[in-house]
């Protein structure tokens, strides 16, 4: 009996230890990359939010052709151990308005890939008063806990409520290992180069469960999006058809109900954000997002 309240004193110290090295220690922030279009009027100015596990460089590769076909593009990426969505919506905002000032562009169009639909969403927020039309294109994008599926939804809760610091990060790699669920070959369309898709499997093990946790903290813990926030923007929503265990399709309508209920629904044969599995479905897919955004092309 004494033992066992030694060592659950010793794990409770180990917590607090590990909370206080989080305060101390550990730091957080943004970072851009900013690509040129050679084939646009350059009016455009894409602004990509990646969501969990997921670099804004790196995943977006496939999809970044595309994008630049109707506008430049700005690459959002979460970097440290820590993640803060409203500051890193506040840097955003001030890198936006910077490129807004210099290019002189006229539209912005965020593209929030799952958790980053809610970072797109508190960007706008900073930015709203800023002289340009915005639009959203929004990818399987959660705005609450209920839009997780089951059993993800309850799940969520134990990682959000441990607050890993610098000692729980240092069993990031075999966390990601035991619980991670690499592509299934039925998912994958022909022609992916297995090579990149392997890189992205093991990018996505090698967060620090300090930053997975914020993720999932700042989903659960979000204000919810209110009623017609996104009123008179056009709003689209992809919603991925093989997703059977990460988001539900019902977060649709609380974007729908931020759009006023003008919100366009496009739908995508793949997993969640599968961008690597099926490069070439996603890149027509959003084809189809972006001709439904009203762009001038002139």
């Amino acid at each position: 009996m004494r033992w066992a309240l030694y060592i659950l004193l010793g794990i409770l110290m180990l917590g607090m230890f590990d909370a206080a090295g989080r305060l101390i220690v550990l730091k957080g922030g943004a970072s851009f990359e900013f690509v040129r279009s050679a084939t646009s009027n350059s009016r455009v100015l894409f602004v990509y939010d990646p969501g969990i596990l997921h670099d804004g460089v790196t995943s977006s590769l496939t999809q970044v052709p595309v994008w630049k076909e109707d506008g430049d593009v700005l690459l959002v990426s979460y970097t440290g151990k820590r993640f803060d969505g409203k500051a890193v919506a506040r840097a955003t905002g001030r890198e936006l308005r910077y490129y807004v000032d210099y290019e002189g562009y006229d539209t912005v169009v965020f593209i929030g890939s799952s958790m980053g639909g809610l970072v797109s969403y508190d960007t706008y927020l900073f930015v709203a008063d800023m002289p340009v039309e915005f639009k959203f294109i929004l990818i399987d994008a959660p705005t609450k806990r209920s839009d997780f599926q089951a059993p993800l939804d309850k799940i969520c809760l134990i990682g959000a409520a441990h607050f890993a610091g610098p000692i729980s990060n240092l069993a990031s790699k075999l966390y990601f290992n035991a619980t991670f669920r690499a592509p299934a070959e039925e998912n994958i369309e022909p022609g992916v180069d297995r090579d990149e898709l392997a890189k992205r499997v093991e990018e996505a093990k090698s967060f620090p469960l300090s930053m997975h946790n914020d993720w999932i903290r700042y989903i659960i813990g979000h204000a919810p999006v209110a009623e017609d926030s996104l009123y008179g923007l056009d709003v689209v929503y992809m919603r991925s058809l093989r997703d059977t265990d990460t988001v539900r399709l019902e977060a649709f309508d609380a974007w729908d109900a931020a759009a006023g209920g003008s919100a366009k629904l496009v739908e995508v044969d793949s997993t969640h954000v599968g961008y690597y599995e099926r490069p070439q479905t996603w890149n027509g897919a959003f084809r189809r997002a972006i001709g439904l955004l009203n762009l001038d092309r002139s």
